[in-house]
């Protein structure tokens, strides 16, 4: 398998994988235990924590194709990468800090969950910035894929500048869907680039 096609691969993957975490992710912090020694809270949280390799195997593989000799195309790979290590650090905290920081006291319990919304806006914005640049690099003949920009790059940045940033679950849900369009396109361009070669 080429890195184009494991990167086309791993962007639609993304789509999908993104939507299941957050059809399923808890509305609020839950300890209760649904799979042995796991509640749902850490389940959805090492979902996305195992899919994290595989987004940057397919942002690698977008900016490859998009041309890396390209200084717009390594900015959108520096703000992608730099949403890769937030997406780490996020359900990290999400995950596995704040419903111990909230038993141990109800102020460190809310710093948790600062620190989590800080990571939050921090790879939305990137991950939104990365699709700007990345379109604005996109060949001729995308016009489906670079119209979806609009809604899935400039709605999250209007969003975060707004100060109405709450990222709950059917907000981030909603997020999902939209960008998750977004990155089957990229997916399918990757695709359809392999079988031309």
């Amino acid at each position: 398998m080429t890195n184009r096609r494991a990167g086309a691969y791993a962007l639609i993957g993304i789509a999908l994988a993104t939507v299941v975490i957050f059809m399923i992710h808890p509305t609020r912090v839950d300890r209760e235990l649904v799979l042995g020694l796991w509640g749902l809270n850490s389940i959805t949280h090492t979902l996305a924590l195992a899919y994290v390799p595989a987004i940057a195997l397919g942002f690698v593989a977008l900016a490859e194709w998009l041309g890396l000799d390209r200084p717009l195309v390594r900015l959108a790979l520096a703000f992608n990468l730099l949403a890769v290590v937030l997406m780490t650090l996020a359900p990290l905290v999400s995950g596995f800090i704040v419903a111990d920081a909230f038993a141990a006291s109800e102020g460190a319990g809310r710093l948790a969950v600062a620190f989590n919304r800080a990571f939050d806006r921090g790879y939305i914005g990137f991950i939104a910035a990365a699709m700007l640049l990345n379109a604005l690099a996109l060949p001729s003949g995308h016009r489906v894929w670079k119209w979806l920009t609009i809604p899935a790059a400039l709605g999250p940045l209007a969003w975060l500048a707004s100060g109405n940033f709450h990222p709950d679950t059917h907000a981030m849900l909603l997020l999902a869907v939209l960008q998750g369009g977004w990155f089957v396109s990229a997916g399918r361009a990757l695709l359809a680039a392999e079988r031309a070669i």
